[in-house]
């Protein structure tokens, strides 16, 4: 009869937790003491005589532990499970569980490819021609026939910057702390600068166009002034020739033909 009265009257646990913290918790909150306390200590010595009571201090009393019996049972489960954890993953080889890892539907997709290139040779040959890309790119910037810039040539070779990753900068570097901004405005900020950049290259196609037609219609001008001058200078012959014929004076080529003869 005793018995099960202590039974009821306690009917929860005793849980030791890390940290030197210890909790009883009981069907009929009672406020919790310390447990160096000798009431405390011979009275769970009374209601557990089988069990070797842990000697360590609470760091706070709960006046009412009905309230974190819920908190307290989550984190004593999650300390029960990591530790066991830790345990099977030190001391306990399981043979099945071996297996099962082994299995091809467990497997990476990359070390079931069987069909195609391995991976490492696939990423070599894409990394040799985006290098032969590059060089070409900055080979015919040097020659003048682009005027891209570095940033430029990486885009095309390798397209736009994704998301959360800056491309050959390693994994710690993001595109807002390179830029300022965030991708979504740099990729705007990068169709801006598209845009200007075909505008000017449309306005100088525009002044060329312009200044070889000024260039054609100066030589046109030059070949009609010409044509005026040798027509002026003709006419100017003619209107000589006749005066000279008129006066009965001789033009110098006659004169020239006669001291010949």
């Amino acid at each position: 009869m005793e018995e099960t009265e202590k039974e009821s009257d306690t009917s929860a646990l005793s849980i030791s937790l890390g940290g030197g913290s210890f909790f009883c918790l009981r069907s009929n909150p009672q406020p919790f003491t310390h447990a160096k306390s000798p009431n405390y200590t011979a009275t769970l010595r009374q209601i557990f005589p089988n069990i070797e009571l842990i000697d360590s201090q609470e760091k706070f009393t709960i006046n009412k532990p009905e309230m974190r019996k819920e908190f307290v049972l989550k984190h004593v489960n999650a300390l029960y499970c990591d530790y066991r954890h830790k345990l099977k993953a030190k001391y306990y080889d399981d043979p099945e569980l071996i297996n099962r890892y082994q299995r091809e539907n467990n497997k990476p997709r990359k070390v079931l490819k069987k069909t195609t290139k391995p991976v490492n040779e696939e990423k070599l040959a894409n990394n040799v021609d985006a290098v032969s890309k590059l060089e070409d790119h900055m080979k015919q910037r040097n020659e003048g026939l682009n005027q891209m810039d570095d940033e430029e040539i990486f885009k095309k070779v390798l397209g736009e910057e994704k998301h959360g990753y800056f491309r050959a900068y390693g994994h710690n570097k993001s595109i807002t702390d390179h830029f300022g901004v965030k991708p979504a405005r740099l990729n705007l900020i990068h169709k801006v600068v598209e845009i200007e950049k075909m505008a000017d290259k449309q306005v100088q196609k525009t002044i060329r166009k312009m200044e070889e037609k000024m260039e054609e219609k100066l030589v046109e001008r030059d070949i009609e002034r010409d044509k005026l001058l040798v027509e002026r200078d003709k006419m100017w012959e003619e209107r000589f020739k006749k005066l000279c014929d008129s006066l009965g004076i001789p033009q110098t080529n006659q004169i020239h033909q006669n001291e010949s003869t």
